[in-house]
């Protein structure tokens, strides 16, 4: 026996606290900046896939189909930038719309090298219906938090956005 011969085992480390509950939990997590946009993300990103479902796109080709709509003849590279993703992933898109039928990938008249996509009719036409559902997710939340709350929640996340690109920030 392990604590000898009296039959006693020898003591061990003390166990770890057992935290109260849930809230306290959640409280301290809350306070940690990183933890609640990841959490906001998370939630938004639920309700727009939500939205969206039955068009057959997934939420990052929902936004391909508006950037290329939006940007007609962009470059991939240029479409990775508007995206905020890498080039791969963004020709990986590309490639998933352009077997859909909602986008073209041609040569530049330029530089038959350089490829631009462009919108087709049908992809056109989605990007509407994408950004009719945009518009009322947004409209929903200006309801819930009021027009200068979102006004100003957009903007501390465009800042907070610049911020975690600075060098010293990781």
């Amino acid at each position: 026996m392990a604590g000898g011969a009296s039959g006693e085992t020898a003591p061990g480390p003390a166990p770890a606290p057992i935290l109260g509950d849930d809230q306290e939990v959640a409280q301290g997590l809350s306070e940690d900046l990183g933890f609640l946009v990841g959490r906001v993300h998370r939630k938004l990103r639920t309700n727009w896939e939500r939205s969206i479902a039955d068009l057959g796109l997934s939420a990052p080709q929902a936004a391909a189909v508006r950037a290329v709509v939006q940007q007609p003849g962009a470059a991939i590279r240029g479409l990775a930038r508007v995206l905020a993703t890498d080039p791969m992933n963004a020709r990986r898109l590309t490639l998933d719309l352009e077997r859909m039928g909602l986008v073209e990938v041609l040569a530049s008249h330029r530089d038959r090298r350089a490829k631009g996509v462009w919108p087709t009719a049908r992809g056109a036409a989605l990007a509407g219906q994408i950004d009719k559902r945009a518009t009322d997710q947004r409209q929903r939340l200006v309801s819930g938090l009021g027009a200068n709350s979102y006004r100003s929640l957009v903007e501390l996340l465009e800042q907070l956005a610049e911020v975690g690109q600075a060098p010293d920030c990781d």
